[in-house]
């Protein structure tokens, strides 16, 4: 079993068709037709876990490794988290402390009830994922 599947190596190894090699860059995109950020951090075969209406974890086929998430509602954490702070007219976003100003603002809603443990700590991996990665949001190219 490989460490690192990539859909070019599914590709070549179980269909026989050859996919030239490229360079994968983690980023993070804004689905404006669902309202929802997707980041990736690796270009490999991954697992989604739903955890609640708001947020998804992709994790690597092994499932012991958080590589990317899915954040569900991004235009009203944007515009009712981030412009309040005055500053928005930067283009890049940092995607972490946005996170954990939504959490901040709105966390007793989104983490009560049913398996809140499980929930509280999936944001926060989620969250440092993006801390680790440094992760950034074009959003006036989102937008």
């Amino acid at each position: 079993m490989h460490n690192n599947i990539s859909i070019d190596t599914v590709f070549g190894e179980y269909l026989g068709v050859s996919v030239p090699e490229g360079v994968f860059t983690a980023n993070a995109v804004y689905r404006e037709n669902m309202d929802f950020i997707e980041y990736m951090t690796r270009d490999e075969v991954t697992i989604s876990d739903r955890i609640d209406p708001f947020l998804t974890l992709i994790w690597n086929f092994q499932q012991d490794e958080v590589v990317g998430f899915k954040l569900k509602g991004f235009r009203y954490v944007h515009d009712k988290i981030y412009k309040k702070d005055g500053d928005s007219n930067r283009s890049f976003i940092e995607i972490a402390p946005l996170l954990e100003q939504l959490i901040a603002e709105v966390g007793q809603q989104v983490l009560d009830g049913l398996k809140a443990e499980a929930r509280r700590e999936a944001y926060e991996q989620a969250i440092n994922l993006a801390r680790r990665t440094k992760a950034t949001i074009d959003w006036q190219l989102a937008a």
